[in-house]
């Protein structure tokens, strides 16, 4: 669960630069999975190619498709358990932009994308109060025990809209990506086909 907030971290330099503000810390007990998350179910956002035009761009064990109306924010912030690039995109709704972020662990992990899921559903249902959370475990082409989540995030004003996956690929490297959106931005800028184009591996030519 740390490497969501590191990664929320990270793009909230990105939302704070745009107007945004606000975080928060520490973890709940509330990690017992609702049935949505026990077996697999249909995902709240698609396995996607990304957007037309798209280049996939690769960071460590995961490429995505990412738009050039995107760009990525600074160097890759890399912790002692995992690293995150951001990217913001040059579009803006008011002061707000979209914020992507992808994750994933320097090493093989010691904790299951369940665990990790469990936690970070305790951090948004104790600590940060979220309201409207949505949970699903899904089929992921490349990963394992992936989890999808979708909820508002009032930490910045107004709300922003959140996507989150993760999940471990086969060799068990923590892997995810998280979008921050404004809801105005959310379908002109294709952010479901962003996150949904995660993929394990590198980069390949025809991807």
């Amino acid at each position: 669960m740390r490497r969501l907030l590191v990664a929320a971290a990270a793009m909230g330099v990105v939302l704070a630069a745009a107007g945004c503000g606000g975080n928060s810390a520490g973890a709940g007990p509330s990690t017992a999975l609702p049935p949505s998350a026990t077996s697999t179910g249909k995902p709240i956002f698609p396995a996607s190619k990304g957007p037309s035009g798209a280049s996939r761009v690769t960071h460590g064990p995961l490429s995505i498709a990412m738009p050039s109306t995107f760009e990525q924010q600074g160097d890759a912030v890399r912790q002692s358990k995992s690293t995150t690039v951001t990217y913001a995109s040059t579009r803006r709704e008011g002061s707000q932009r979209v914020a992507i972020g992808v994750t994933w662990s320097n090493t093989k992990d010691t904790k299951s994308a369940k665990q990790e899921a469990q936690a970070f559903r305790g951090q948004l249902l104790d600590v940060e109060h979220v309201k409207d959370l949505r949970m699903v475990k899904v089929s992921w082409p490349g990963l394992r025990d992936a989890y999808q989540f979708a909820y508002t995030d009032h930490n910045v004003s107004p709300g922003m809209q959140t996507l989150v996956l993760m999940g471990s690929t086969a060799d068990g490297q923590y892997v995810s990506v998280t979008a921050k959106a404004p809801s105005a931005l959310v379908e002109p800028l294709q952010v479901t086909d962003i996150c949904g184009s995660l993929q394990a591996g590198a980069a390949t030519s025809g991807t």
